[in-house]
């Protein structure tokens, strides 16, 4: 990387040098996983928006200015993935991955965007499928006509940190 590029809410990106290639040096323990794990009291970001799928899954632009940072990686409660079709603005549908959860008091229900995750259960029959152990990086996303989205990117399960 090259320098730090921050973007709003996105106080985590960076420029990435085009002359070099990443090089994979290793792999996550779970332990480290657990390790990083982020404790955040409170809401994740603010509450009180949600689109018509999702729960607290939205953040109004204003709101989103004066936050610090758009990822964490935290251990939700009770952690379901949903599997179905849903309605689309403007007629018909599409399938998709949900992670419904809870955390520090309040309830969630987020897109999850993490390709791995969707290859798995797009593979399958619609349905609920609760995960008994993980952490999820939680995502801020850029706005977009004034509102930022709350996404799963990744769920990082023992079994997945192993691999």
């Amino acid at each position: 990387m090259t320098a730090p590029a921050p973007h709003g809410h996105q106080s985590e990106n960076h420029l990435i040098n085009p002359s070099y290639y990443w090089e994979k040096r290793g792999r996550a323990t779970w332990q480290r996983v657990l390790a990083a794990t982020d404790n955040v009291a409170g809401p994740l970001w603010s509450n009180g928006d949600s689109s018509y799928h999702g729960t607290n899954d939205k953040v109004d632009e204003a709101v989103a200015a004066g936050l610090g940072s758009s990822l964490l990686l935290i251990e939700p409660n009770h952690l379901r993935l949903r599997v179905a079709a849903e309605s689309m603005y403007g007629g018909g549908s599409r399938r998709r991955v949900r992670a419904a959860f809870n955390y520090s008091g309040s309830a969630y229900n987020f897109v999850v965007s993490d390709p791995w995750v969707e290859a798995r259960y797009f593979a399958g029959p619609n349905g609920e499928y609760a995960i008994a152990e993980a952490r999820i990086c939680v995502s801020l996303a850029e706005i977009i006509n004034g509102i930022a989205t709350k996404l799963v990117a990744s769920v990082i399960t023992p079994e997945r940190a192993g691999e």
